[in-house]
């Protein structure tokens, strides 16, 4: 963590460039399309455009296969958007699988008789079988796609394979809705047209929501998640985001989030087209079915922890879960935030598809997988730190869980450390400013900026949303002084839940940590995420919701506990704000 109390914004800038490896700072925060690779260093990229385009020109009926998840889907949207401008929506066909479906493995392929020419994008089926029954049936098979390419398996001989996965292309981490972009811009230039430029937004969602790499080493993923988050067109995405901004965060927190839902219920056919359509009615009839599977999900989720089943180990958590839903993951990311150790979570079926324990995997650390995939009978899937694992047999897991609790010891976390210790009054409209615009592209290999106060000696406690989020900010007199005192906000932390915490745990002080932003009227705000541990968030909601225990700390509950003089504080007023002030020294 970079000490910047009393720093200048440019000294400021130096430090955090060579904490984080960035040469030219000004071009990774801002970066042209001059860093996209050219077409042709994608092998088959120029072929498969020449097919498709001739299909275009002939009128003959072509068909898109979407994968099931985010990326999947944007993939999908992108090419049924740049087609339609050519032919008409009789031609053009749409299919999609179950649940967390990957590929053609469990496709119907009759359902495509009527097509002469398929694009499957973001997936690459492990077995040949299905493709080679489409090119016996006369079909055109073209894949566009981003997973790991094995070289035994002889996809050129029934399939034109676009993949940025190939040993020539220098973007091993473009995801499957960036090939299908530049696909499309390289359609644009065969028909000296311009309709590709309004789907970068979609490969925006696409690389963030498949957890890319987007470090200054993968400047052709920033470049092309920048333009699409300056220049969103899509309709639905400027729905889901209404009034807030559609950058990094937007698609990790609502747009990824209902549409994964949708795929981890197996509800996969309300909602995959979201992104072709333009009726607003429509998207908002998809948008609440993304939330009902959300809740059910959630819901799913709340069960599973609550049952207390899983075995911590010294170096890693592992739990077998029963349920009808793909939310193995997502139980795994909680394990992970509770112990701070990698957590792998399977179902307690075997797959049916290929006879094996299944599930995920998940580490505060990278390099977790690459660690898994030197074990005998473990299979990986996916990126890192989140990935699927699956093991051949019981056996094969138990010697996997005895041989990695005993040397997965580098794998375990900490909470991650702010990047920059700063006071209140070095908050300025320039520090907000340039926070906000590094923060604007961000994920893997390229966070985004958490700061922390280290001065919020005293502070008030406040909500809003009927209590379901809260936050802090100083009760020092010197705050009065500062234009930017910031708020300090936790979403989803209920007021009740936070001052129950502070009584328990007797805190004099905290140190607020998160990301810096501007809010409503050009006001301050850090949005944190830890003003106290998850797990106890989540520990005490479950058991408040199952008790229906309405039991709240009120001021005279808090001045009786801390000792706290009852004139210092300041009643409940009657504003948007139920301000409780706590002076705590």
């Amino acid at each position: 963590m970079i000490d910047c109390r009393g720093k200048t914004l440019p000294q400021i800038k130096k430090e955090l460039m060579n904490v984080r490896g960035i040469t030219n700072l000004n071009a990774f925060m801002e970066p042209s399309l001059n860093y996209l690779i050219p077409f042709r260093e994608m092998k088959n990229l120029p072929k498969a455009c020449s097919i498709i385009n001739q299909a275009l020109h002939e009128n003959k009926i072509i068909g898109i296969h979407f994968d099931t998840d985010t990326d999947g889907t944007c993939s999908g949207g992108i090419m049924y958007n740049y087609l339609i401008h050519h032919i008409s929506e009789s031609k053009l066909k749409t299919y999609t699988d179950i649940g967390k479906a990957h590929g053609l493995k469990n496709f119907d392929i009759d359902k495509m008789a009527e097509c002469d020419v398929i694009i499957i994008v973001d997936s690459l089926d492990n077995n040949i079988d299905k493709y080679k029954l489409l090119h016996d049936m006369g079909k055109t098979v073209i894949i566009l796609d981003h997973h790991d390419i094995n070289p035994d398996i002889p996809y050129d001989d029934y399939a034109i394979l676009v993949s940025s996965q190939d040993k020539d292309y220098q973007n091993h981490a473009l995801c499957g809705a960036g090939v299908c972009l530049k696909v499309c811009l390289y359609l644009d230039i065969l028909n000296n047209t311009n309709y590709a430029d309004k789907y970068y937004d979609l490969a925006a969602c696409g690389l963030i929501a498949d957890m890319v790499d987007i470090s200054e080493t993968h400047m052709e993923n920033r470049a092309i998640i920048y333009k699409g988050l300056s220049e969103s067109h899509n309709p639905a995405i400027q729905f889901i985001c209404g009034q807030y901004v559609f950058d990094s965060n937007a698609v990790s927190y609502y747009i990824a989030p209902k549409i994964n839902a949708l795929c981890r219920t197996s509800r996969n056919e309300e909602g995959y087209l979201i992104f072709t359509k333009y009726n607003e009615s429509e998207i908002a009839y998809i948008i609440d079915k993304m939330d009902e599977a959300k809740a059910l999900q959630n819901a799913e989720v709340d069960r599973i922890l609550s049952s207390g089943t899983e075995q911590v180990l010294d170096n890693i958590t592992f739990m077998q879960i029963h349920t009808d839903y793909g939310v193995s993951g997502l139980v795994a990311n909680s394990l992970v935030e509770k112990y701070h150790k990698p957590a792998i979570v399977l179902y307690d079926e075997i797959s049916s598809d290929d006879n094996c324990l299944h599930g995920s995997a998940r580490s505060p650390m990278d390099m977790f997988r690459s660690y898994c995939e030197n074990f005998d009978h473990v299979h990986t899937g996916g990126h890192e730190p989140a990935f699927g694992i699956w093991f051949d047999t019981p056996d094969d897991l138990h010697k996997y869980l005895d041989e990695i609790n005993n040397n997965a010891q580098q794998f375990k976390g900490q909470p991650k450390e702010a990047d920059m210790l700063i006071n209140i009054k070095d908050i300025t409209v320039n520090l907000i400013t340039f926070c906000q615009k590094f923060n604007f592209v961000s994920g893997m290999g390229s966070l985004s900026i958490e700061v922390e106060l280290a001065d919020m000696d005293s502070y008030t406690i406040g909500s809003f949303k009927n209590g379901k989020h809260t936050f802090i900010e100083s009760s020092s007199p010197d705050t009065f002084t500062y234009r930017y005192a910031p708020k300090c906000i936790q979403w989803n932390l209920p007021q009740d839940i936070f001052e129950k915490y502070v009584i328990e745990n007797k805190l004099p002080n905290l140190h607020p940590k998160g990301t810096l932003q501007f809010g409503f009227k050009n006001t301050a705000q850090i949005i944190c995420n830890d003003l106290i541990p998850e797990d106890y968030v989540k520990e005490h909601t479950i058991k408040q919701d199952n008790s229906k225990d309405e039991t709240l700390h009120t001021n005279k509950d808090i001045n009786k506990i801390l000792n706290i003089d009852n004139n210092t504080m300041f009643g409940v007023s009657d504003t948007e704000y139920k301000d409780i002030s706590m002076e705590l020294s």
